[in-house]
């Protein structure tokens, strides 16, 4: 159970380490030796999200499965830069999404 927003946390098989996530905010853990978690920092909002692209002109911000808009990840082309809020081509429905997300971080991240 996530510790930010109480979601059930989806693991992810990433090459040596033990990873899981939070959908409902995005909070990544690392399974520790011992069994307990260990939650990572919370980045700035603007390098949370990969950006990809899907219509022409309109950048998504993509998780491990999915555009925080719903588009499914493999309907996407995840690109090499951070989906930012502040783009002009920013999608709506991910910014909506990603304030919602932003506004369960924990105040330490300065949101």
């Amino acid at each position: 159970m996530c510790e930010v927003c109480g979601t059930s946390l989806n693991r992810r098989d990433l090459a040596g380490d033990e990873v899981w996530n939070c959908d409902g905010c995005d909070a990544l853990y690392l399974r520790k030796a011992d069994g307990t978690f260990l939650r990572r920092p919370f980045p700035p909002a603007d390098q949370r999200w990969a950006a990809a692209s899907g219509e022409a002109g309109v950048e998504h911000a993509v998780t491990y499965t999915a555009t925080l808009c719903g588009i499914d990840r493999d309907a996407v082309i995840v690109l090499r830069h951070y989906w930012s809020a502040a783009r002009p081509g920013a999608c709506a429905e991910c910014r909506t999404a990603a304030d919602g997300r932003v506004a369960r971080w924990p105040a330490e991240t300065g949101r």
